[in-house]
């Protein structure tokens, strides 16, 4: 068997494939003869890394160096350093060679100047397996190395370095080998041997390389093992991968949920001892092709068989599930990796099969909508225009206030110990804090409205007469002498007398709220008067209503537009927070104000209480928490 790796390595700077960019930098560095002390050569495998080193140490010590900075390969230094032999020029496997010891080594060798050569090179490759002692021990030798040696560090681990080496050493940075210029790579070898190689054998062996150069030279051995003329079934039958053909054919059936023939190909796989992950592999690469003949990109020439495929499969399959079949494969070949049953693979691939393009296009339509209202989100705050945050974080309070405000207003059933027989019980179980100012009751030009007004005043008072004059008659003693008899309904008279003018003139101030109806005030000859409270009638209701006309009074007023059966909703739902939650209810009773409005509560609390009343009331979506 031919070793191809190791006739075909290359020995000049302008036989490396792949890294143009590294490769003009070194031989401008030889062409001036002006050669760091120390290099990093970091990149995948099979990149040309410890090639490069090689030639580098060729042309710090060649004698007759090309004008261009090539090394000549024909002076006694470059012949022994390309077999080997040069003594002065020592690779060090640091994966077997890594410990502390090997390090003080080589710190005690680079004392001594070189026996042959002008300079002494240290190829240390894997450098990323040495030690933290190791590591430690090199850092006063490479910062201050001496004038005749160069250390040259390989790795494809960069990230393992310590940042201490990196800061001391010149990097160059290795990238993996293209597909397309390792398959013009291989023809060349093959014909060099007057062997043939088609283009599609060409390709498959490079992909199957995964970019190195040294992995596609080994796979080219095993098929020059076979036969002279290779094709893409030699290829396939040396390497034990699936043909292209098959690859596109699985994705074919996956693309057009064809559920029994992606069982059949998953069952040949299992019998044939096929490796999914190649597989796998090969259809990542075949979709990402896919997305760029669909993009409209350029593809390079991969063999007149592919390309066609390739044509055909873009003529069925939409961009946007080439993008999504390439993403769910990739998926499905990192979970292989871990786990290569063959039967979770299959599952995985008919689970992908069933979400069908009018699915994909389906979810394309709701990320734009999402696109799309962010967006305007964005702008409205970009232009300082205030965000309704209710409508898209308060949704619960949103269709609360929704649902209550669709609904019709109920009669509010009648306070306890209240004979509802008339309108006028209705009108009082209904509450008395209807009587407002003039200016801000929307029914200040309703006559009927404010004759329901005078005639609650009027019962309100006689209500209260009966009760004063059943209090009298409770307080008066069982037995009293004659003489005295009139002294005490005097004296239990008095206070009768005073209640009557009470309930009278409150009963004039009721009816006199209405505007532009009652006599003015300057007419009168005396200042307007503000109404009365209505603690009298929250005294003859009794507490509950009390209550109730507090809430009314903070949950109706005109600022807030807000319908009683909403704020009557929303006070229910503070009321179970203040019961639930000691906590809240302490931030509640203490704040300044707390406000009802359509989409929910507002809280202003005591400037020193903001921070503690964000947090206990946090968790509350329709409360929110003003700044003091």
């Amino acid at each position: 068997m031919i070793n191809l790796a190791g006739n075909e390595r290359p020995m000049r700077y302008s036989e490396a494939i792949g890294q143009e960019i590294n490769v003009k930098i070194l031989k401008a560095m030889s062409q001036k003869d002006s050669f760091a002390k120390a290099y990093l050569f970091e990149g995948v495998r099979g990149c040309g890394k410890t090639t490069l080193a090689r030639v580098t140490a060729m042309a710090a010590n060649c004698r007759h160096k090309t004008p261009d900075g090539e090394p000549c390969c024909e002076c006694e230094s470059c012949k022994k350093i390309m077999r080997g032999e040069m003594v002065d020029v020592v690779e060090i496997d640091a994966a077997s060679n890594n410990s502390v010891e090997r390090a003080r080594e080589l710190i005690e060798e680079s004392r001594y100047k070189p026996m042959e050569a002008k300079t002494k090179v240290y190829i240390i490759d894997e450098a990323h397996m040495l030690s933290n002692g190791a590591f430690n021990a090199l850092l006063k030798l490479l910062e201050e190395p001496p004038e005749w040696c160069m250390y040259i560090l390989c790795t494809t681990a960069k990230s393992k370095i310590p940042v201490t080496i990196l800061s001391r050493c010149t990097t160059f940075s290795f990238k993996a080998i293209a597909f397309e210029k390792i398959a013009e790579h291989l023809k060349e070898i093959v014909n060099k041997y007057q062997c043939t190689i088609t283009d599609d054998a060409a390709y498959a062996i490079a992909a199957h390389s995964g970019g190195s150069m040294r992995d596609a030279l080994r796979d080219l051995e095993k098929c020059f093992s076979e036969t002279i003329d290779i094709g893409v079934a030699e290829v396939t039958d040396a390497l034990g991968f699936e043909p292209y053909e098959q690859v596109f054919r699985l994705i074919t059936t996956v693309a057009g949920n064809r559920a029994p023939e992606i069982i059949t190909c998953c069952e040949r796989y299992r019998s044939e001892g096929k490796d999914m992950v190649n597989i796998l592999t090969d259809a990542v690469g075949i979709l990402t092709d896919l997305v760029i003949e669909k993009a409209g990109g350029t593809l390079l020439e991969r063999g007149e068989g592919y390309m066609g495929l390739l044509k055909d499969l873009a003529g069925k399959v939409s961009l946007e599930q080439a993008l999504y079949l390439s993403k769910k494969f990739a998926e499905v070949r990192k979970s292989a990796m871990y786990d290569p049953d063959m039967s979770a693979i299959t599952v995985e691939l008919l689970r992908i099969a069933s979400v069908n393009e009018e699915g994909i296009e389906a979810l394309e339509v709701k990320m734009r909508l999402l696109e799309e209202r962010v967006e305007a989100l964005e702008a409205k705050l970009a232009a300082g225009n205030a965000v309704n945050t209710a409508s898209y974080v308060n949704e619960p309070v949103r269709k609360e206030t929704e649902r209550v405000q669709e609904q019709p207003k109920a009669q509010p059933e009648p306070e306890a110990g209240v004979n509802a027989t008339s309108e006028t019980d209705l009108a009082l179980a209904n509450g008395f804090s209807v009587i407002t100012s003039g200016d801000d009751n929307p029914f200040a030009d309703d006559e009927a409205y404010w004759q329901q007004v005078a005639a609650v005043a009027e019962e309100v008072a006689r209500r209260e007469e009966e009760e004063a004059a059943a209090e009298c008659e409770a307080q008066a003693p069982a037995e009293v002498k004659p003489a005295d008899v009139k002294t005490e309904v005097k004296t239990e008279a008095e206070p009768k007398e005073t209640v009557q003018e009470t309930a009278e003139q409150e009963s004039t101030h009721a009816v006199a709220v209405q505007p532009e109806k009652a006599v003015p005030a300057e007419a009168a000859g005396e200042p307007e008067k503000a109404p009365d409270s209505v603690s009298s009638v929250s005294d003859f209701l009794g507490e509950d209503i009390g209550g109730l006309f507090d809430m009314f009074d903070s949950f109706t007023s005109p600022e807030a537009n807000v319908p009683t059966a909403l704020a009557q909703t929303f006070r229910e739902r503070l009321e179970r927070v203040k019961a639930e939650d000691p906590a809240a209810k302490d931030v509640l009773d203490s704040a300044e104000e707390v406000n009802v409005y359509n989409d929910g509560i507002e809280v202003i609390p005591i400037g020193y209480m903001e921070n503690v009343t964000r947090q206990a009331l946090a968790k509350y979506e329709f409360i929110k928490v003003l700044s003091a």
